[in-house]
C-alpha cells in the first residue's frame, strides 16, 4: 500500500505561553518550538509535495486542487477558566465547518481537538506560493523559492485561536496540526 501524502507539525513538553483575547491570531507556536515531518515520498512523487509543514510559517501548504483530512489537537493548561476556540484557516480565511470548542479549566490540563475534511478548490489557489523546492538548498525539506515559470499550486492552511470571553494565559503542553492528502 502506497503512503498517502501526508505533513504535521507538533508543540510539546509545555514549550509556549500564549496571551489569548477575543480575537482570533494564528497560532504561532510551531516556529519555536517542537517539530515537522511529511511522508519520505510525499516531497518527490512526480515532483508533486502535496502536503508541506512550513513550520517557519506556522502553517501547512497543501496542493490545489484536492481533498485533505485534517487533524488538530491542543493539551493546555489556562490561568483562568474559559470558552476556548480553534480553526482551520485556508489562505487567512475561515474554514467554517473545521473548529471546535471547549471549556478550560483554571490552572490544570485540558483539551481540545478538532477533525474534519477539507476541499480545497482551485479557486482557494493564491498563485503566489511556489511549488518547487530550491534544489540547491542544505535544508531538510528544502525551502521554496519561486521559479517564475514554475506553477503556483499551494495553499496555506493555518490554525487559528482565541477565548471567547476574556484574555487569559494559556501554556501549551502538547499541539499536533496533520494533514493527509485523500484525492
Amino acid at each position: 500500500m502506497a503512503v498517502q501524502p501526508y505533513g504535521g507539525m507538533s508543540i510539546t513538553g509545555g514549550a509556549d505561553t500564549l496571551a489569548l483575547s477575543t480575537t482570533a491570531a494564528k497560532l504561532a507556536s510551531w516556529s519555536a518550538s517542537g517539530g515537522a515531518n511529511s511522508a519520505a515520498d510525499s516531497r518527490t512523487r512526480g515532483g508533486d509535495p502535496s502536503v508541506r509543514p512550513d513550520k517557519a510559517n506556522n502553517r501547512i501548504l497543501v496542493n490545489a486542487p484536492g481533498v485533505y483530512e485534517v487533524h488538530f489537537d491542543l493539551s493546555g493548561a489556562p490561568d483562568a477558566a474559559q470558552d476556548i476556540l480553534v480553526q482551520v484557516y485556508r489562505n487567512g480565511v475561515a474554514v467554517d465547518d473545521l473548529r471546535a470548542q471547549a471549556r478550560f479549566t483554571n490552572a490544570v490540563k485540558n483539551n481540545i481537538a478538532l477533525h474534519g475534511i477539507l476541499e480545497v478548490t482551485a479557486a482557494h489557489n493564491p498563485k503566489t506560493i511556489p511549488t518547487f523546492a530550491d534544489t540547491t538548498a542544505t535544508t531538510n525539506p528544502p525551502a521554496q523559492v519561486s521559479y517564475a515559470a514554475a506553477p503556483k499550486t499551494e495553499v496555506a492552511l493555518e490554525i487559528y485561536i482565541k477565548s471567547l470571553a476574556s484574555t487569559p494565559t494559556l501554556t501549551i503542553n502538547d499541539a499536533h496540526f496533520t494533514v493527509k492528502r485523500l484525492d
